[in-house]
């Protein structure tokens, strides 16, 4: 989290030094309206609520009768939790202005600080149909954050949508959009709709990471790094920004990109257990053990129950060949909470490594019980169990787990299976039926079998069952 820094005399209006020397001198200030609500709205800017409160009940001192600072004493209040105190300057504003769209409004508020969740939207609703000067950001903003209390996810995101169509700086709603993207799973409006909002607000650091994390959920890993790093560029202390733009580019296997990308946030930022645990990712990939071994062992030191970082250490000495230690750092990654099934599938591997099939086939079986929708692991298993405890056992699991997939995708991992040992014959025939049954899912095959491609019977077969165009 960021904290924002007072800032230096020279950025400070010149009304605000001569509003601070006052106060200083315990002179009371006489100022005009004007020049109190220029005060406020650079304490508010600053995030100086201190100072702002402070401000505003001499200027309410000053102005009784006054409704802006009326107002913005209530917001105050009501952002401390006092909403009896809140609500009497309100029904004072009310007096003075009956009218003004902000007084429904700071009521709106109360009605939501005390769940009467209908009554605030019926009021929001009134004050959006017949105020047609009203800060409609505010007013959409507030809407959206009582469905969020409701659980309408679909109608915060449409109203978080139309804030930011009234005011696409709002970083509360752009904060709140991507959790109900998130929730509605709308990736790709979401994209649409961030880059609308950057074309009317180019320089909106939070709007590019909020693209970034849409491109990266659909896994479209180089417009996310893209989105990533303008967000970092525009906001050189969004610690975030930088992580996301490493994942992105790690995922496309740009290791050195991310890890200078990470080099960079370490100019404001100390990397913490997940950055290093990010560093070492990059570093195994590249092959700099050394340097992996340190950033992991200095993640360690920050946590030591981390059983990523025992995973990525295990991994680290697999690639160097040294099993035993490899196994150690494996084994440690299942004692702390939710271990993962790559856990338990990369102590199967290398147990498959030493020739160890009986250990082996244990710790694939745990793989699978906490990944039970994973074709994939259930197919390196399988193919496991045929080329150490022979064909029958890899199709007869394969058979276990069908309840889970497609049939076809089951066949077609049969029939690789079949191809890949001893029943090759058997395998084609099988082949040649499950092309007549269904061709398109032949993709599921060579996706997993990808040598197939280049085997001149397998392809002969395949293009003998092709559809007519």
């Amino acid at each position: 989290m960021k904290h924002r820094k007072r800032p230096e005399i020279n950025t400070v209006p010149d009304i605000v030094q001569h509003y601070e020397l006052m106060i200083q001198s315990e002179v009371v200030p006489y100022l005009e309206q004007t020049q109190f609500e220029e005060i406020i709205e650079y304490y508010e800017k600053e995030q100086l609520f201190e100072e702002a409160n402070r401000s505003i009940d001499l200027a309410i001192e000053r102005f009784p009768y006054q409704v802006g600072f009326l107002l913005s004493k209530s917001s105050i209040l009501l952002a401390q939790g006092k909403i009896e105190a809140a609500e009497k300057l309100i029904d004072q504003a009310a007096v003075f202005a009956p009218t003004e769209w902000e007084v429904g409004f700071r009521r709106a508020e109360i009605m939501a600080m005390r769940t009467q969740f209908h009554q605030a939207i019926a009021l929001l609703d009134k004050l959006i149909d017949e105020h047609k000067e009203a800060d409609f950001g505010m007013l959409y903003l507030l809407k959206g954050m009582v469905y969020q209390e409701l659980a309408d996810f679909r109608s915060m995101f449409n109203s978080l949508k139309l804030s930011l169509e009234a005011d696409p700086t709002n970083e509360t709603a752009l904060h709140l959009f991507w959790l109900s993207v998130e929730i509605c799973q709308e990736h790709e409006e979401s994209i649409e709709f961030h880059l609308w909002l950057i074309d009317q607000e180019p320089y909106s650091a939070l709007a590019w990471s909020n693209l970034g994390h849409a491109y990266s959920c659909l896994k479209i890993w180089s417009k996310a790094a893209e989105a990533f790093e303008y967000a970092y560029i525009i906001d050189k202390e969004f610690e975030f920004a930088y992580r996301d733009c490493a994942i992105a580019l790690t995922n496309m296997k740009e290791y050195k990109r991310a890890l200078d990308c990470l080099d960079e946030s370490a100019q404001y930022f100390s990397p913490d257990k997940e950055v290093l645990e990010q560093i070492g990712i990059c570093h195994i990939e590249l092959g700099n053990f050394e340097e992996a071994r340190i950033a992991l062992l200095d993640g360690l030191s920050l946590d030591a129950n981390s059983n990523q970082l025992h995973f990525l250490l295990g991994r680290l000495h697999l690639r160097q060949g040294n099993f035993h230690k490899a196994l150690m750092y494996l084994k440690r990654s299942l004692q702390f909470n939710d271990p993962s099934f790559e856990y338990y599938r990369e102590l199967a591997r290398v147990y498959a490594m030493i020739s160890e099939p009986e250990q082996a086939d244990y710790y694939y079986e745990e793989a699978c019980v906490y990944a039970p929708d994973n074709l994939d692991l259930h197919l390196e298993f399988a193919d496991f169990k045929g080329k150490n405890f022979g064909e029958k056992e890899a199709l007869n699991y394969l058979k276990s787990v069908k309840n889970n997939f497609p049939d076809s995708a089951i066949t077609y991992c049969a029939i690789g299976i079949m191809l890949n040992l001893k029943s090759r014959k058997k395998g084609l025939s099988i082949l040649a039926n499950a092309l007549n049954k269904d061709f398109k899912e032949h993709t599921t095959l060579l996706k997993y079998f990808p040598k197939l491609e280049e085997d001149e019977e397998v392809n002969a077969i395949i293009a003998s069952y092709r559809p007519l165009a």
